[in-house]
């Protein structure tokens, strides 16, 4: 057995079974040898960063690891931007790349860089192969990494090094065991701070429980709502977790820069916030128009969290003990704060048609007001899909105007603040949901970004659902320009025809020109036809959340 093959049984043993890849001359023997291990697919994708970012999709969706393989030197640059999506989302990957070979190093090389810098000041950690006799527990350490961090880690095995023979089977003993680190311990908060907050709580009587991204991920948002009810407090969450209380009366909905007018006014006069597995972001405190002074207790349970400001308690405890502990605290339910039938009944109101009105679009042939595309979507989307939103003038749409009326989960993917991820990652979130559908929004420039992604899609029957919001233009820039008072004519660039484009790469394709094409999109959709491409024409002036 050569090290690339021990390499292949050890990735298998971590549960490994599908690997988003490009192959090159650095990981190509051990690729083959991964495609021979029982119930592992290879996904063969037409360019490294798309790889890489559904390997990300697949990862928020499933919930564990998400893995891909680059080549050495320009694999690694070319995975640099979804890598730092990745990192500053929290997801954890592992990512199987070669090391540059050792004739190739120094100076004079046409592939020498510092691939080591490069993922680092990406936010993602390196986890070398030291030799035959470490390979073992270094695959193991860094999923562990990967799991425990919830961070990307790349895996850097040099050519020459994967080529060695391996004699006998090296049984490494170490700490770490295949799944070792999916279990966290459940940190308990510390209780003079659990009476302190619980008192802060008391004295509020208009409280706003803020859930986040922490809270979901801990399984806590039952717990977190019975606290919301024991404090008589409000529900908001963070775009991350969007959706994950919309069943509640006393939802907000999403607290922050994307809040609607109506959210914002109330979340504008909180006098206490609670907020639960939230990093408390500029986007949460809509660049500073939020919360700003108000008495916080926060709990979180990273160890590299700290406290923010000075008339904060900070819990450092898993989300879900913190809220149990908090409502054991407090006095039988509260009768005395804004939880009462006069905000239960304006918060039933469904507000999207006055937040359309009071901003109208201009009429045009052909093409819809995105706002009320959207509205109308989310009456008839599965009630149990995976929705991936990209970036955009767009993304104010779907994240604003999509609800949660049964079991939807939303990847809004503004971590980075990029275009052009949402295809590759919704291929990856596919993938891994199983019988669940899967539907992304992409802008029409974005989604040119790795059209070509969609042949892959197409080859691997990938159903999914794909709504380009086209605008004709770069659109959050158009806005900014004419918000600059500059032309924004350099802003303005049609895309080529999308449904000619998706049907030449192998996807379904149509295209929405009116609200009442809309039942007529849903039913169209074939999941067992792989990807379908929607071409919905949008008037250009709506102005989204930039």
């Amino acid at each position: 057995m050569q090290v690339y093959e021990a390499l292949a049984d050890e990735f298998a043993a971590e549960g490994v079974r599908t690997v988003f890849n490009l192959m090159g001359d650095g990981n190509k023997l051990w690729l083959v040898a991964m495609s021979n291990r029982p119930g592992v697919q290879l996904v063969n994708v037409r360019h490294e960063a798309a790889a890489l970012s559904m390997a990300e999709g697949f990862a928020r969706v499933s919930g564990d690891v998400g893995v891909c393989s680059v080549t050495y030197s320009t694999g690694i640059t070319q995975i640099a931007t979804p890598l730092a999506v990745a990192a500053k989302h929290g997801t954890p990957l592992v990512v199987f790349a070669a090391d540059i070979p050792a004739d190739q190093r120094g100076p004079g090389s046409q592939i020498d860089i510092d691939v080591r810098s490069i993922v680092r000041d990406c936010g993602a950690e390196v986890q070398e192969i030291r030799g035959v006799d470490t390979l073992r527990q270094d695959v193991r350490t860094a999923f562990h990494r990967a799991r425990t961090g919830r961070r990307p880690v790349v895996v850097l095995a040099a050519p020459e090094l994967q080529e060695r023979e391996v004699t006998g089977r090296h049984d490494v003993r170490d700490e770490w065991s295949p799944g070792s680190a999916r279990v966290a311990g459940r940190p308990r908060p510390d209780p003079a701070l659990l009476k302190a907050a619980a008192d802060l709580i008391g004295r509020a009587t208009r409280p706003v429980v803020l859930v986040g991204r922490g809270a979901v991920e801990a399984g806590a948002v039952p717990a977190v709502r019975a606290l919301a009810e024991r404090a008589g407090a409000l529900l908001a969450t963070t775009l991350p977790a969007k959706g994950c209380v919309d069943d509640d009366p006393y939802n907000l909905g999403i607290a922050g820069s994307y809040s609607d007018s109506r959210a914002r006014s109330l979340l504008a006069r909180a006098d206490c916030l609670i907020a639960v597995g939230a990093s408390l972001n500029p986007y949460t405190r809509a660049h500073g128009e939020l919360f700003g002074g108000v008495p916080t207790v926060r709990v979180d349970v990273r160890a590299d969290a700290a406290p923010t400001g000075t008339r904060e308690v900070f819990l450092h405890a898993d989300a879900a003990v913190a809220a149990d502990e908090l409502a054991s605290l407090l006095p039988a339910i509260r009768s005395d704060t804004w939880r009462d039938a006069a905000n239960a009944e304006a918060l039933r109101q469904d507000g999207r048609p006055a937040e359309i009105a009071s901003v109208p679009a201009p009429v045009m042939r052909d093409r819809t007001d995105p706002r009320q595309l959207v509205t109308a979507l989310d009456a008839v989307l599965p009630d149990d899909c995976e929705v991936v939103i990209g970036v955009g003038n767009f993304t104010t749409f779907p994240v604003r105007f999509l609800r949660n009326p049964g079991r939807r989960r939303f990847h809004p993917l503004l971590d980075f603040i990029t275009i052009g991820q949402a295809l590759p990652v919704a291929i990856g979130a596919a993938l891994a949901a199983g019988a669940r559908p899967t539907v992304a929004f992409e802008g029409d420039a974005s989604f040119m970004m790795h059209v070509q992604e969609l042949e892959t899609a197409a080859r691997y029957a990938v159903p999914m659902l794909v709504f380009v919001m086209n605008d004709g233009a770069l659109g959050a820039e158009y806005h900014k320009l004419r918000g600059h008072g500059l032309d924004p004519a350099e802003s303005i660039m049609p895309s080529a025809d999308v449904c000619e484009v998706a049907t030449a790469f192998g996807a379904r394709a149509r295209r929405l020109t009116s609200l009442a094409q809309v039942g007529e999109i849903v039913e169209w959709f074939d999941a067992d036809a792989g990807p379908h491409v929607v071409d919905c024409p949008v008037v250009r002036d709506v102005v989204g959340e930039l």
